[in-house]
């Protein structure tokens, strides 16, 4: 014999008050309309997202957010990055600091290292350069051109 589902005893649930248990369709229909056969369809009806309020004030765009210096972060090579609420706060860094991490990096990159001796020992001087055609002796008379 195969099983046939019975509407009753059955679950009911509510939003907000505990689940009951009804025993027949008279105590299913006192319970009301705000109860559901499903967990499920009573909290999806609760889960619409609230209307949005109206501003009280304009909306900013977003041109109007580019136009603004402050608050800004400014980096230093060496000492890292630091968030400036005004130009007081950024004056008060002083110098060193960009407003890119790439330029203060650059300014790392740009410093020359001196290069280590080879060997442990110090370079040799240079030599001076030798000038490839001596001057001229003052003292000797150009030669006469020869006659015929």
């Amino acid at each position: 014999m195969p099983y046939e589902p019975q509407p009753y005893p059955a679950w009911r649930y509510h939003a907000t008050k505990p689940s009951r248990l009804v025993q027949n369709e008279a105590q299913d229909l006192a319970l009301g309309p705000e109860w559901a056969n499903s967990p499920a369809l009573v909290h999806a009806e609760n889960k619409r997202p609230a209307p949005v309020p109206a501003l009280a004030v304009d909306p900013i765009t977003l041109e109007e957010v580019r136009k603004r210096k402050y608050p800004c972060w400014r980096y230093h090579a060496t000492l890292g990055a630091e968030l400036c609420e005004d130009e007081f706060a950024e004056a008060k860094l002083g110098p060193g600091w960009f407003d890119h991490p790439d330029k203060a990096a650059a300014v790392v990159l740009d410093t020359p290292k001196p290069l280590p001796p080879i060997n442990n020992k110090p370079a040799a001087p240079p030599k001076p350069k030798a000038d490839p055609k001596p001057a001229p002796k003052a003292d000797v008379p150009p030669a006469a051109p020869e006659t015929k």
